[in-house]
């Protein structure tokens, strides 16, 4: 959100990395964001401070999952980091042991992930970086998880 970024920026310094020229993050070559476009730079690296520091024990439910989808297409396309980061957190959220009456379910969860169009979102992520088989088998796991020991989302 624009708040949480406003304070995050006050908090923190610019990092040097973002002031760099040149084609690679930081004006370097190589590193994890030299395939991200410079203009979504920014953006790309806030998702995954986001991401990184969020809490482990914080499986996530409906609303983290729809934010998290929204990001996957927004920023997946930019970064491979991204994409990674973005992968493992849903996995995690669909797979993720949950008490017998927890709400959401894991099959609810699966459920929505299917009905946010998530299959779909996650498949055109893995086509858009083919080349890369760390991101592809990362969205082979989220595809996974999303219909492992849930039939009825499979069927959707």
């Amino acid at each position: 959100s624009p708040r949480r970024a406003a304070m995050w920026a006050e908090a923190e310094p610019e990092p040097e990395v973002w002031r760099g020229s040149g084609g690679g993050w930081g004006g370097g070559e190589g590193g994890e964001f030299d395939d991200c476009p410079p203009e979504h730079r920014r953006e790309v690296a806030e998702t995954i401070h986001e991401l990184d520091c969020r809490d482990p024990g914080d499986l996530g439910g409906f609303g983290d999952l729809r934010a998290w989808l929204a990001q996957f297409q927004r920023v997946g396309g930019f970064s491979r980091e991204a994409s990674l980061k973005l992968c493992e957190v849903m996995t995690r959220c669909l797979v993720a042991p949950r008490d017998a009456h927890a709400q959401p379910s894991r099959q609810e969860l699966q459920q929505a992930f299917v009905r946010m169009r998530g299959l779909q979102q996650t498949v055109h992520a893995l086509l858009l970086r083919l080349s890369e088989p760390s991101v592809v088998a990362a969205c082979a796991r989220l595809l996974c998880a999303a219909v492992e020991g849930a039939p009825f989302s499979a069927e959707l």
